[in-house]
């Protein structure tokens, strides 16, 4: 699964294709997921 976060419109066929150039076969998304915002953990260390 991929999460998303963006407001623009997305072209699946040529993130369909990106993905399969660019990964493993195992590697390329199933699912996406759209989402407002991704959240963060930040550590701080001392």
């Amino acid at each position: 699964m991929v999460a998303i976060a963006t407001k623009q419109a997305i072209d699946f066929a040529n993130f369909y294709k990106q993905m399969n150039q660019s990964l493993a076969k195992y590697a390329v998304p199933l699912f996406v997921r759209f989402i407002e915002n991704i959240e963060l953990t930040v550590i701080q260390y001392s």
